[in-house]
């Protein structure tokens, strides 16, 4: 076998390497269309040594897009512990007279769940179910009015429930969810549109999920071609009621449904119990509130409080799956703020992300090259390089929990939004791919087995690429299957 230096824009283990098909594919990536005025860092790392096996810019900082989030969302599964269990607690304040008055508020407590009314999870998470367990509570201590308000507080996590650098065109989008203490719904919303007949006609929002008759909604969403799909903006910003809507829903469908964000979920979460409760027979005398809007208006409730029930979110596992499979943002910010608490009672992304340094920090993980502003990788301002990524998804791979957070990731050509590339040759059923995508912006991180037995640890990260998304993916799926058919 013949064994050639190693050009100098490669890092690896040892003074020389054997060439194979994967070095050949790593120079026409660097050479093809989408790279031209694009920049690129890819490190392999050989998980059982942890020494890079092929690194090309690995040291470059780069935006990471989603591909950030396995480095989030591994250091709370490792602090927390798979099984941990976020809580929601229902509180009274104040006293219940002989005639079944409150006197006092009613207060529904959040505590970091992400989860909560989630309809992904089924009746574990149901709102509705939750709140009968309030009426039944209520009912069976003798409250027929709450001569108060029902308070949604969600204060275990700061003030600020958005990333302030994330972009105002992304804020009013479910993508762009706030990360509150008490969250409900994904802190999502979603309106059904009906389409009209023709191309340009208006399209009319028929309805909203959950109901919330409190916004204003501007709507000048217009009818587009026949599958031309999802084309439509929302704009608006937390704690503001306001929302507009713009662009276009396709053509051709009776109903089509688009999702923003909720501008304040600890206040929908007190609108949406103090209308069941009032259905359900119980008189409230005043509006539902905040805890935040009680203190803009100088507003206090110094009655202690009475915990009635607690509600706990599914296992943490099951919470990082839906990060790292389905690319959730909210629930990655609000992992984020829960290690803020936990580590340095701040439940902000300022402290989690500290938290998440430190984690990596004492387990020997080099950060040289990180700028990271949240942790889901919206932010346009996160920086960090292909070697942190595959440095430390293999540093990881000796944690307890390796097995089950592995299992998280999509299976390239089977599984996720991965399950319709990667359908040829060795990457498929093997290589798991956690992707990352902004407006130029493409990454890929995860693990794989070559076609020797290596287990290697991977981060792909591309900025600024030419062409289209589909030009550019081409291109990866060729670098990224012959770097599984690794056979020295």
């Amino acid at each position: 076998m013949a064994f050639v230096s190693t050009p100098a824009s490669f890092s690896q283990s040892t003074e020389t390497i054997q060439f194979n098909a994967f070095d050949t594919a790593l120079t026409r990536f660097a050479t093809s269309d989408p790279m031209k005025h694009g920049s690129w860092g890819i490190c392999v790392v050989d998980v059982s040594t942890g020494r890079i096996y092929r690194g090309v810019n690995e040291h470059l900082s780069l935006i990471p897009a989603s591909t950030l989030k396995p480095f989030t969302s591994a250091a709370a599964l490792s602090t927390f512990g798979k099984d941990h269990r976020f809580k929601t607690e229902i509180a009274i304040s104040g006293t219940v007279d002989t005639s079944g008055v409150l006197h006092g508020n009613l207060y529904i407590i959040g505590g970091g769940d992400p989860t909560l009314g989630a309809a992904r999870f089924g009746s574990e998470v149901n709102l509705d179910s939750l709140f009968m367990k309030i009426l039944f509570a209520l009912q069976e201590t003798g409250v027929k009015t709450i001569h108060g308000s029902i308070i949604g507080d969600p204060s275990f996590f700061g003030k600020m429930p958005v990333i302030t650098s994330w972009q105002y065109e992304d804020i009013g989008n479910y993508y762009g969810a706030v990360s509150a203490g008490l969250s409900v719904y994904e802190n999502s919303i979603s309106f059904v549109f009906e389409p009209g007949r023709k191309v340009g006609d208006p399209a009319a929002v028929l309805r909203y999920r959950p109901d919330a008759p409190y916004l204003e909604v501007i709507n000048e969403v217009t009818t587009g071609p026949r599958g031309s799909g999802d084309k439509v903006y929302i704009y608006g910003a937390p704690f503001s009621n306001f929302r507009w809507l713009t662009g276009t829903v396709p053509a051709g469908v009776k109903e089509f449904t688009v999702s923003g964000t909720l501008p304040d979920p600890a206040y929908h979460a007190a609108f949406a119990l103090h209308e069941f409760l009032v259905t359900g027979g119980i008189s409230i005398l005043k509006q539902p509130t905040t805890t935040l809007r009680m203190e803009w208006m100088d507003v206090k409730d110094s009655l202690p409080r009475n915990t009635i029930i607690t509600h706990l979110s599914p296992r943490l596992i099951e919470i990082v799956n839906i990060i790292n499979f389905r690319s959730n943002n909210m629930y990655a910010e609000m992992l984020v703020k829960n290690l803020g608490r936990y580590r340095y009672g701040e439940g902000t992304t300022e402290a989690g992300m500290k938290a998440v340094l430190d984690f990596w920090q004492k387990r020997g993980l080099d950060l040289s090259g990180l700028n990271l502003k949240d942790g889901s990788g919206l932010s346009r301002k996160n920086n960090i390089t292909a070697n942190v990524i595959a440095n430390a998804l293999a540093i990881y791979s000796a944690d307890p929990a390796f097995g089950e957070f592995r299992a998280t990731f999509p299976l390239a050509g089977e599984t996720g939004n991965v399950a319709g590339r990667f359908k040829r040759g060795a990457a498929r059923g093997n290589l798991m791919a956690k992707s990352g995508t902004l407006e130029k912006v493409k990454g890929f991180c995860g693990y794989a087995t070559t076609a020797s037995g290596r287990t290697i640890s991977y981060s792909l990260l591309v900025n600024n690429y030419s062409g289209s998304h589909n030009e550019l993916m081409k291109e990866i799926e060729i670098l990224l299957t012959r770097m599984c058919e690794i056979k020295d």
